[in-house]
This record gives C-alpha cells, sequence and structure tokens, in this order.
C-alpha cells in the first residue's frame, strides 16, 4: 500500500532494527541443564488451563566488555499445551545485523515427557533476511537466524540459548531495554548486566517499581533484576502494544542526553552540506515567493512527495543519515534522510530548520527524566523556527498526503530532541486536537412509498482523515476502489448497489479532499400496517461507528488496559425526501457531552423534507480502564443507539 499508511510500519520496522543493535546480553556461555532436572520443574497444563504456552525462563546477560564489544547470552525455555502454542513458538527466530554482530547457537532442543530429547538437524537452521524488511521499501542488514524444533507435541518443552557478539554503535556505550511481561504467562524473568568497573550505569523502571541485586565481581560492576510469576497482556480491542504495557526497564551507560546530541549533531553535520544542485533547486522553488509560510508549503510538499521512503538500513547507517546531496540526487531515502534534506532545503532558503529526533507512534514516549539512550528515540522530523514565533514548528515530510500545517498524529503530544549545532534542545510537539481532525459528511436520501431508497454522500475529511482517504484513494485503481466500497455497502446494507465514486486529486496536498458517492437499495424500508419504517441509511464514513463500539465493548470495571482512540469531529447532515402528504414520527433528539466525549443529534421536518444532524466527537487519544473508559463508553452507546432509531412515514 503507497502513501502514508504505510508510515506507522515505516517507523515500527525502524525502532525494531535500532532495538536488535541495541538490545544485547552476557559473559559466561550457558551451558545446556540436565533434561531431568527440567521435567522436574515443569508447570502443569491444570495450572494453566487456558494457556497454549508458558514461558519458563527468560533469562539475558548483557555485557559491555573493556574493548568496548557487547556479548548477550540469552537462554529460553518455554512449554507448550495446544496446537497453538506449537505454532507460535515451534520457530525460533534470533535477529541480528550481519554487519554489526554476530549470533552464536549454545544449545537447542526439544523435551518430550518421556524424557527424550530431539536435536534440530543441520537443515532446521537457516538465516534469511528479516521479514520485516520485506514488507516495506527496506533494504536492511538485519538479519533472523531461524531454527525449526523438531518433535514438538504438546507438553513439550522448547529449550534453547544463544550468543550475539554486537558492535556498538557509540563508542563503548550500552543502550538496552528488558520486557518483563509478553503474551504468556512468565514463570521467571532475569536480567543481567555487565559493565566495567570504571562505568556507571543509569536504569529506569517503567510500569513498576523494579531495583536490582548489586555487587562488584570480577573488576565488573554487575545489576540483577528477577522476577517470578508473571501474567501475561491479554488480548483486547484497541489496546496499546505489549512493549508498552510490559513493565520494563531502560538502561544505559549515558546519563546525560547531550552526549547523545553531540555525537549524533557530528554525525549529521557531516552529511549536510548542499552542493550547487540543491542551491539550485531551492532557489527554483521558492522563486517569487514572500513570505516565510509560502516557501515552507513549496519546499515540504517537494520533500515528501518527490523524495520516496526508502529505507537503507545498514552499519551505522541505521541512525545516521546519508548525505543530503546523495538523497536528493537518488529522490529516495528514509525517515532521517528526508529530514535531513528538508532542513537543509530551509535553511538554505534562509529558514532556521533542524532534524529533529522522537518516538513516534500511539502512546509511545521517550523517557528524558531516566538515562539516555539511541532506544528513545526511532523517528526523525524536522523542526523549524520561524522569525515571529516563539515555538517551533514540526514538519514530518514522510507524510507524502500531507500539507505542513499538519503534524500527524504520531508524532503529536511528544518530548522530543532537536540537533542544534551539536546541542540537544528538548521540547514537546503541539498536543492532539480534535476539532483538526474531522470528517464533515453531507447525505441526501430520496425514499418513495415502496420503501427503495437512492442515496447521495459528499464526504470533506480533514486532518488525519484527509491523509488517510488520500492514502486510501492513492493506494487503488478504479476497479478496485468499487470493489472495496461495494464490500463496505455490503456489510451495512445486503444487497445495496453502489452508484458513482468520484474524489479529488489525492496527490494535491494543498486543496482540500473530496469524495462523492452514490448507492441505492430496493425495499431498504419496512412497510407494515401502512406505514414504511427505516433506520437513517450508511453514510459508508471511515472510522465506521460500530468500530467504537467494538473497542468499549467491554462493561466498564472489567476492562483490563487502556484503549486508545483518534481524537476527532464527525458532523453529518442528512437531508431525507420523503413522498407528499406524509405523516412523519422522529426520533427524539439526543444530546450527551463530558470531558472524554460528545454526542448530538437533532430531527426536523421541513416541508417534504426530514433534516437531521449528528455531530460525534472524541477529545482524547487514550481512554484509561477506570473514569474516562466509562465517560467515552456513555457517549458511544448513545451515538450507536441513535443510529438505530427508526423513522415511521404514515
Amino acid at each position: 500500500m503507497k502513501g502514508y499508511l504505510i508510515n506507522f510500519w515505516k517507523i515500527f520496522v525502524a525502532g525494531f532494527l535500532l532495538m536488535s543493535l541495541i538490545i544485547c546480553s552476557s559473559g559466561i556461555v550457558f551451558a545446556a541443564p540436565d533434561a531431568a532436572e527440567i521435567l522436574q520443574q515443569e508447570p502443569s497444563v491444570n495450572d494453566f488451563p487456558e494457556e497454549n504456552a508458558v514461558i519458563m525462563l527468560d533469562k539475558t546477560i548483557t555485557e559491555l566488555t573493556e574493548e568496548g564489544k557487547i556479548i548477550t547470552e540469552y537462554k529460553a525455555r518455554i512449554k507448550v499445551f495446544t496446537r497453538h502454542g506449537r505454532k507460535e513458538y515451534g520457530e525460533i527466530r534470533i535477529p541480528f545485523s550481519s554487519e554489526l554482530s554476530n549470533v552464536e547457537l549454545n544449545y537447542a532442543r526439544t523435551i518430550n515427557q518421556d524424557g527424550s530429547v530431539t536435536k534440530p538437524d543441520k537443515e532446521a537452521i537457516r538465516v534469511n533476511t528479516h521479514p520485516l524488511a520485506k514488507g516495506a521499501p527496506m533494504y536492511s542488514d538485519i538479519k533472523i537466524k531461524t531454527i525449526s524444533m523438531p518433535a514438538l507435541k504438546n507438553d513439550s518443552i522448547i529449550d534453547y540459548s544463544y550468543t550475539r557478539t554486537s558492535k556498538t554503535l557509540m563508542e563503548d556505550s550500552l543502550f538496552s531495554q528488558w520486557y518483563f511481561k509478553t503474551s504468556a504467562p512468565v514463570l521467571t524473568s532475569e536480567y543481567t548486566v555487565k559493565i566495567p568497573a570504571e562505568k556507571e550505569l543509569s536504569f529506569k523502571s517503567i510500569n513498576g517499581n523494579h531495583e536490582p541485586k548489586f555487587e562488584k565481581k570480577d573488576g565488573k560492576k554487575v545489576y540483577r533484576w528477577h522476577q517470578k510469576d508473571l501474567d501475561k497482556i491479554y488480548n483486547e480491542a484497541g489496546r496499546p502494544s505489549i512493549n508498552i504495557l510490559s513493565p520494563k526497564l531502560i538502561i544505559s551507560t549515558e546519563k546525560d542526553w547531550q552526549v547523545i546530541a553531540e555525537w549524533y549533531g557530528k554525525l549529521i553535520d557531516e552529511k549536510n552540506e548542499p552542493d550547487l544542485e540543491i542551491k539550485n533547486k531551492v532557489e527554483e522553488i521558492v522563486e517569487g515567493l514572500e513570505s516565510e509560510e509560502e516557501k515552507i508549503a513549496k519546499i515540504f510538499d517537494f520533500v515528501a512527495t518527490k523524495i520516496r521512503y526508502v529505507a537503507l538500513e545498514f552499519g551505522l547507517g541505521k541512525v545516521q543519515p546519508y548525505s543530503v546531496n546523495k538523497t536528493f540526487k537518488n529522490k529516495y531515502g528514509d525517515c532521517k534522510d528526508q529530514a535531513s534534506l528538508l532542513a537543509t532545503m530551509l535553511r538554505e532558503a534562509g529558514i532556521d530548520a533542524y532534524l529533529t529526533l522522537i518516538k513516534a507512534g500511539q502512546a509511545k514516549k521517550t523517557y528524558f527524566e531516566g538515562p539516555a539512550t539511541l532506544g528513545g528515540f526511532n523517528h526523525a522530523i524536522t523542526a523549524v523556527n520561524l522569525e515571529n514565533s516563539e515555538n517551533f514548528i514540526f514538519l514530518d515530510p514522510t507524510c507524502d498526503v500531507c500539507n505542513w500545517e499538519y503534524l500527524p498524529d504520531q508524532n503529536r503530544g511528544r518530548q522530543v530532541m532537536i540537533i542544534k549545532d551539536r546541542k540537544g534542545i528538548i521540547t514537546e510537539t503541539p498536543p492532539y486536537k480534535y476539532k483538526e481532525n474531522k470528517v464533515k459528511t453531507e447525505m441526501e436520501v430520496e425514499i418513495n412509498k415502496k420503501g427503495d431508497i437512492e442515496v447521495t454522500i459528499d464526504m470533506e475529511p480533514d486532518g488525519k482523515w484527509a491523509y488517510v482517504y488520500r492514502s486510501l484513494f492513492q493506494s487503488y485503481d478504479k476497479s478496485e476502489k468499487r470493489k472495496l466500497f461495494q464490500q463496505i455497502l455490503s456489510q451495512h446494507i445486503s444487497a445495496a448497489k453502489l452508484g458513482d465514486i468520484e474524489h479529488s486529486d489525492p496527490e494535491d496536498n494543498f486543496s482540500p479532499f473530496t469524495l462523492h458517492l452514490t448507492y441505492k437499495k430496493a425495499g431498504y424500508a419496512t412497510q407494515t400496517a401502512g406505514m414504511t419504517i427505516f433506520k437513517v441509511p450508511n453514510s459508508l464514513r471511515i472510522p465506521f461507528s460500530q468500530n467504537f463500539s467494538y473497542y468499549t465493548s467491554k462493561e466498564a470495571g472489567k476492562r483490563k488496559y487502556p484503549v486508545l482512540m483518534t481524537p476527532a469531529t464527525y458532523n453529518d447532515r442528512i437531508v431525507i425526501n420523503i413522498p407528499e402528504d406524509t405523516e412523519v414520527k422522529l426520533p427524539e433528539k439526543k444530546n450527551i457531552e463530558n470531558n472524554i466525549a460528545a454526542f448530538s443529534s437533532s430531527y426536523s421536518k421541513e416541508e417534504k423534507k426530514i433534516i437531521i444532524t449528528r455531530k460525534f466527537q472524541i477529545k482524547t487519544n487514550m481512554l484509561d480502564v477506570n473514569k474516562s473508559y466509562k465517560q467515552g463508553k456513555q457517549v458511544i452507546n448513545v451515538m450507536r443507539s441513535d443510529e438505530e432509531e427508526k423513522i415511521v412515514l404514515d
């Protein structure tokens, strides 16, 4: 899929690639323990009757050596109970960078209940390109060592260990994270960090308070965290990802974020001196433009739409942008390449602009109050300092369906680090604004005495929904769009027939995006006792109203995790043209509002027309499990009940 919808994918991939390098572990190679002893300690399916598998042991030791290498020793032991458990855990996948690290398998074996031990054949151990790199426009040195575990049955135990030796990205520095919970119960989670005696370790606990045991041993400082009997992260509709919900540790041998800024500033200073070709292009773009805003708009549009996203993630290139001249010449690059080029071109036009590091994505956060770590970032954008503005303006040129004035939601409400003159300016991006993300819908319905309907819909999305719609319509050809909307229509109104699909140019980011749809349905309304009874036909608006009900389907008080939402406003105006000499019975208007959400509706009759207005707002990006979930659910229930109301014609 083209366009901005893949940017969440890009950011997820980029974050994974970075963390696969900086999450490492230990010193002394694990020896395979006795299988009989393991069987004596194993849990029973009776202890976990609802589970597909249990992680008996999740253990890592991370060691930073005096030579500046990171040695990782990892050990895992998993008992599978079901076919699903065998499928989920039967393929061991170990990520590593072929340029910066190597992986050695210490042992891998399947232990069955009769005490038999089966080891994988050589053919069962493979090294492949990481599947994430295959699913996006990306070329990467991230590989996956895959081990297909043999002889798996229900109640088998998967037992394996590997060693990964890596170079550090920042010389003599260790950055890492450790997650205690996952999608299966964990009986023992253990994480150990070893650093040279002259080094200092900073760490921060997230979603809990985890204190290590500390000792000095063999000239090393040793920190050990140990947790037992951890429940799993459950699946719930709309919940944040596991790495946000899990209790975790962030550790680093760097305490001062300015050290990161200085190091990264040196990397980008080497790459951002424009050549004559860029200078000439900037002059061409801004010719005749007077205001800073006009110049920003045109330069942003050039970088966002003419420099396509292609990540070249090799070695230091995972964090260092390529030369702006190379990016400009190739007309492709990833987020840091695009952000760096945009900043350079803006500066060439006389506008202060700087590459900015950010942790993008719903509910994600950089913990600047904690240890300084490259893992605090997964994305790069551009900060602009206008002459008459007190605050920085932030631009994301990876959004090829945005204009410069709208910052995507994934970047909003984040603390970021602007890299200026090899120093870090820590500030915040603008908050979520539910009034900027909106969809305006005008719908006209013709209904006859037989209950047949013909529906005309005109939509104008803005903010996030504008770039969602633009990306959607860039991604499909004419026949695919028709098939998609016919499927959507059929899900809402069986046997309805789609008519026209017309829309504005999805590649024009300077004009509002508009969508025009028509459909009809014979016998839509119910005929009974001389009356015609029907609900207001569906507007086919994305997002669908039932999505909100799905996310809040659990009773208040029974939800375990927050619900991620898109702050937005949805305005609908429906005009229903009815036959002459028709009496009408209309539903009562509805009105509910709180700090989290709001809904209102009104119904009126004017001559041969029924006029309906509806307004629905979600004001926050997350519903917690307590008050805001209950408040949001109340409003959503009222909104959905209004959609089920019947209009009666007599």
